[in-house]
This record gives C-alpha cells, sequence and structure tokens, in this order.
C-alpha cells in the first residue's frame, strides 16, 4: 500500500502514481520516505510487458532441427510413433525481461498460443504442453533435455489462447534461471499433436515494481 496520500476532494486516498516534468514530459517517479533506518518505496507501480520470441526451431526426437514447416511451433507425432515426435524450442529477449524486472513482484504471466487452422492432429482439443528451459540460444541438436513442465492447455484448430502459467516463471525470467519455452512431450496420443503460428506467439509479464 502507498505511504503517499492525496486528497480527492472529500477523503485522503492512496497516490497511484507521481510525476514530475523533465523540461520537455511528464515523467512518472518514484518517492521514498525515511523509516528511521532506510529509505521505503511511497508507491509500487504495475506494469504489463509482452515479450516476443528471438529465436525458436522444431526438432525431431532423435535431435536433429526440423525445418519442413518455419513458421510454425510443432509438437507431438501425427503417426503414434516416437520417431517422429516434434518439440519447438523458443527463447526470449531474457536479458531485456531480467532488466525489466529486476526488482520486481511478478503478479502474472501468460503466453498466447495460437493453434493452426489446418488439417492435423484431432479435430477437436489438441493438449499443448508448455515447459520451461534456461537454453540461451538454439543449439545444432536437442533432444528435449532441461525442461520443466509448467502448464498444459486445450486449444482447437483456428483457436488462440492466453495460457496463465506460474508465477514462478517470471521469477526465473527474473532471476536468470529461465530464458524460454517449450512445446514438448512424449505423449504419442493423435490428441498431442499440435501446430501453432509461430507468429502470434508472446510472453506477457504483469509485475510490481
Amino acid at each position: 500500500m502507498a505511504q503517499l496520500k492525496v486528497w480527492n476532494g472529500s477523503a485522503w486516498v492512496d497516490a497511484e502514481a507521481v510525476y514530475y516534468w523533465d523540461g520537455s514530459a511528464w515523467q512518472k517517479k518514484k518517492m521514498k520516505y525515511w523509516n528511521g533506518s532506510a529509505w521505503i518505496d511511497t508507491i509500487q507501480y504495475i506494469y504489463t510487458k509482452q515479450y516476443a520470441p528471438t529465436a525458436y526451431q522444431n526438432f525431431w526426437n532423435d535431435g536433429s532441427p526440423d525445418n519442413q514447416y518455419p513458421g510454425e511451433h510443432i509438437q507431438g507425432t501425427w503417426d503414434g510413433t516416437t520417431t517422429n515426435i516434434r518439440r519447438a524450442l523458443i527463447i526470449f529477449p531474457y536479458d531485456a525481461i531480467v532488466a525489466d524486472l529486476a526488482g520486481a513482484t511478478i503478479q502474472s504471466v501468460k503466453l498466447r498460443l495460437m493453434r493452426m487452422n489446418t488439417a492435423h492432429g484431432t479435430s477437436g482439443e489438441g493438449t499443448a504442453v508448455i515447459n520451461s528451459h534456461n537454453i540461451s540460444s538454439i543449439p545444432s541438436s536437442w533432444t528435449g533435455t532441461g525442461l520443466t513442465q509448467q502448464a498444459t492447455a486445450g486449444l482447437y484448430r483456428g483457436e488462440e489462447e492466453w495460457v496463465v502459467l506460474p508465477n514462478a516463471v517470471g521469477e526465473g525470467f527474473r532471476d536468470g534461471t529461465i530464458k524460454g519455452l517449450a512445446l514438448s512431450t512424449t505423449n504419442t496420443n493423435i490428441a498431442y499433436y499440435v501446430r501453432f503460428d509461430a507468429s502470434r506467439t508472446l510472453l506477457e509479464i504483469t509485475y510490481e515494481k
């Protein structure tokens, strides 16, 4: 709760923001008060920022890159075999995210996914398995190692959804232990064969700072 109050005409209420004039524009500014031993922020601001992937790559189960559909994230297998399992490795601008989140408290984390409206997988609800990773760049080979499952989501063909992820994902980005996400599963059921439009993938983090 803010320690700074403003008069709204009938009562003192918490100040939501403080601005100062820098000579050309009003800039949002924090103010601090001395509690007898330390300077304490009077106001914590809430920010929401979105991040598009900086790199992504699909891989076959044996670790070799899959370039058949370069504009898609592909998870699972279409024929029920482990040989044809594919997984998508996605990297976000983690340096920028670390800078934004330094000293922040995470409020929410969401991932936007859009399933391709093509004749793939089940015509019903397909299941995306969302994992986090700490891989900083696309490797030449990858077999799905180094993943921590964070969420699952069901999407129909052509459906776009904001999937809620645990706040721990944002904390991992903040603390440098997460650099991206992956769509990956070893389940060979056709319901787990899903393809996503990579141009629609977006990470959204809301935080207090």
